[in-house]
């Protein structure tokens, strides 16, 4: 991951004070091997590539924890985390999706490296110290330079894709994006 990206993330994080106490309610939760997904990180780059102003997103909160994989567990962490702070609070068990998806994740950021875009394979943490953790596979390049491409894990591939961002309307909310075939 280049220092620089790193970097660059970290302050677009630190600046935006939504994001910040989205991840202080996710941290009270204390849960093992946690971190917030997807497009609470990619979105927040992608809409400063384009000038557009924050737009709110999901928050997918994943952790991992293969001795509790009853999925009624993640629904009492999103309801103490709705009592919290009312937002669309998504949390997800990796070892239960493991069991789901007849994978084997080991721990979040494998089963992070399984989702579909390099530019979505992204977590980011705040730690007790104050400190921002990423996790990124695949680095945060592509997210970066606004580069959507397939994870290699992805089973449906670069075709898989180009209909997810055709679902989601990527390309009409950002259109410098690029659409590249997998690493």
């Amino acid at each position: 991951m280049r220092e620089v990206d790193k970097n660059f993330v970290i302050q677009l994080l630190h600046s935006d004070l939504w994001r910040m106490r989205i991840l202080r309610t996710a941290r009270s939760l204390n849960l093992p091997d946690w971190c917030i997904s997807a497009g609470f990180v990619r979105n927040m780059v992608w809409d400063h590539l384009h000038g557009i102003h924050s737009t709110k997103t999901d928050i997918d909160v994943v952790y991992f924890d293969a001795k509790n994989t009853e999925e009624d567990v993640e629904k009492e962490y999103e309801h103490a985390l709705s009592a919290i702070l009312d937002e669309p609070w998504s949390v997800k068990n990796q070892a239960r999706m493991a069991l789901r998806n007849k994978q084997v994740y080991r721990s979040t950021e494998d089963a992070i490296a399984h989702y579909p875009e390099t530019a979505t394979a992204v977590g980011v943490r705040l730690e007790r110290g104050g400190t921002i953790t990423l996790i990124a596979p695949y680095g945060i390049e592509d997210v970066t330079s606004g580069i959507i491409r397939a994870t290699p894990k992805f089973s449906l591939g670069h075709t898989g894709v180009l209909e997810r961002c055709k679902k989601k309307g990527w390309l009409a909310t950002w259109p410098k994006l690029q659409v590249r075939d997998i690493l």
